[in-house]
């Protein structure tokens, strides 16, 4: 459901989910918010996922987030 500001925003645990997620939604999706110590699949490799297997499909910004826990 969107919020009052009309974005809606989709979520996941970990890299892995995170492609998932952007596979099923990339028509919808303007941002993109990565942290760069995701469980698994880091965001760095998630970017390159998506810059690589899917250059026609992402298009949008990225924006890199700084956790202080680091997952690797």
């Amino acid at each position: 459901m969107p919020s009052p500001n009309g974005f809606r925003l989709l979520t996941a645990s970990n890299g892995e989910e995170a492609l998932d997620v952007y596979q099923l939604h990339y028509d919808q999706i303007g941002l993109v918010l990565l942290e760069r110590n995701l469980k698994g699949m880091s965001g760095k490799k998630v970017l390159l996922a998506l810059k690589c297997d899917q250059p026609k499909r992402h298009r949008g910004p990225v924006q890199w987030l700084r956790s202080e826990d680091s997952h690797e």
